[in-house]
């Protein structure tokens, strides 16, 4: 057997979903038609760290996923590009979208 040295081994992320609305096309939204989305990794980069377990709100998942992310060298950009993806919906899309991106 094969031993895989760091940083060679990929781990398969599993597909998560999140709420969307549909729309009548004029505006509006009807919440009683939910449709599930697949959540996408924004940039293939991941932080090392563990958001999972962690007791605070949205806006506190952001600070320590920059805040990590910007010590392992991710530029600005792509770390508000992810923080924008996270924010467009709701807790659980934080938490989903800031997981795919954490080891």
């Amino acid at each position: 057997m094969q031993q895989a040295t760091r940083g060679t081994y990929k781990r398969k992320q599993p597909e998560l979903y999140s709420p969307g609305h549909q729309s009548d096309g004029l505006g509006s939204s009807s919440k009683s038609a939910v449709q599930w989305k697949p959540i996408k990794r924004t940039i293939e980069k991941s932080v090392q760290l563990n958001i999972i377990g962690l007791d605070c709100g949205a806006i506190d998942l952001g600070g320590v996923f920059s805040s990590n992310a910007r010590r392992q060298g991710w530029s600005e950009e792509e770390i508000l590009a992810v923080l924008r993806d996270a924010g467009s919906g709701s807790y659980h899309r934080v938490v989903s979208v800031l997981a795919l991106h954490c080891e």
